[in-house]
C-alpha cells in the first residue's frame, strides 16, 4: 500500500520532503533537509534513526511538531536525556521520551515540548535543530559527557 501512495506521488511529481509521508525504513530522499543534520548526528551517536519530522506548526489546524523518533542503548540515552535537559543553548525545552512501537518495539523520541508548542516559531526550531545536531555531534559515538 504505501509503494503504491509512493509510486503515485512520484508520477505527480510530487515532492518527497519526509514532513508528513510515511518514512518507516527512513529514506534518505524523503528526509526534510532542515531534519539531515540532527540525524546524522543522532546516528553518529549510535541512534538509529527510524521516523523524524522537522515541525511546521499548525498547517491548516493541523499540528505538525519536530520529532525525531531513533533506536539507543539506554547508557547513551541517559546521558542524551541529560544533555537535552534545560541546555541554556536552546531556545525550547526538548524531551526524551520513551514509546513502544509494534514494528520496532521500544524507542525513543526527541520532541518539543507541549508547553513550548504555543510559542512555536520556525526560525527558533532551526536555531535549536542545528544546536542539537552540533551538541549530540560534539558526545561523539563513545557516548562520552561534554
Amino acid at each position: 500500500m504505501l509503494q503504491t501512495l509512493f509510486s503515485r506521488l512520484a508520477m505527480r511529481g510530487a515532492p518527497f520532503t519526509g514532513a508528513h509521508l510515511p518514512n518507516p525504513d527512513h529514506l534518505p530522499h524523503l528526509v526534510e533537509p532542515r531534519a539531515r543534520g540532527l540525524i546524522a548526528a543522532l546516528e553518529g551517536y549510535g541512534g538509529d534513526v527510524f521516523a523524524s519530522c522537522a515541525g511546521h506548526g499548525r498547517m491548516g489546524g493541523v499540528p505538525y511538531w519536530p520529532h525525531f523518533a531513533f533506536l539507543l542503548d539506554p547508557a547513551r540515552a541517559r546521558v542524551l536525556a541529560e544533555r537535552l535537559h534545560d541546555h541554556p543553548a536552546l531556545a525550547y525545552r526538548w524531551s526524551l521520551a520513551g514509546h513502544f512501537m509494534p514494528r520496532f518495539g521500544f524507542d525513543l523520541g526527541i520532541a518539543l515540548s507541549i508547553s513550548d508548542r504555543q510559542k512555536f516559531d520556525l526560525g527558533c526550531v532551526n536555531a535549536d535543530l542545528r544546536r542539537l545536531a552540533g551538541a549530540i555531534q560534539a558526545m561523539g559515538a563513545g557516548g562520552e559527557r561534554v
